[in-house]
């Protein structure tokens, strides 16, 4: 008996196939365009940035930013964070990203830099913004974002333009 079972066993691993179990497909990589982002902003990255209308009034703090890829459009926002709150709001890979607010890395004194860091589990943001102009609401902004993907370490730059208020 014990033969028999010792020859049944023998017999299935030498009735298996010798092609490999686990053919992965080849990985590419590519920028996809969100739907409604507009044709003149440049992301360059795998990581997809969506936009959103105002965000303003589900922000804590009394100071906020909203940054949109294309200056040349209103209310199509990528990132909105309050200035002295503890959240930012992004739209990344289809998803509504919270982030938590972290380092100020404005170099000190400086009043036409801003540079913040914000993350969360899954992505680290980055804003790096010079002052372009100014009223009595608003100063704006243009620079670039940098998103980290943390799982993949994939990073996208993205250009933009925007303000931040009181």
């Amino acid at each position: 008996m014990k033969y028999v079972l010792l020859l049944v066993c023998c017999l299935s691993f030498s009735c298996q196939s010798d092609a490999p179990a686990d053919q992965t497909p080849p990985v590419t990589t590519s920028v996809q365009a969100t739907p409604d982002l507009p044709p003149s902003a440049t992301v360059s990255g795998t990581i997809e940035v969506g936009t959103f209308e105002d965000w303003t009034g589900n922000l804590d703090g009394s100071c906020w930013c909203l940054l949109q890829l294309d200056p040349d459009t209103t209310n199509n926002y990528c990132f909105a964070f309050a200035r002295n709150g503890i959240a930012g709001k992004m739209n990344l890979d289809g998803q509504r990203e919270v982030l938590r607010r972290g380092a100020t890395v404005s170099p000190s004194g400086s009043k036409t830099y801003l540079s913040f860091l914000h993350e969360n589990d899954q992505y680290r943001v980055q804003t790096s913004l010079n002052q372009k102009d100014s009223d009595e609401e608003s100063i704006y902004y243009s620079g670039s974002l940098t998103i980290l993907r943390k799982a993949d370490g994939q990073e996208t730059e993205a250009p933009v333009s925007g303000n931040c208020g009181c």
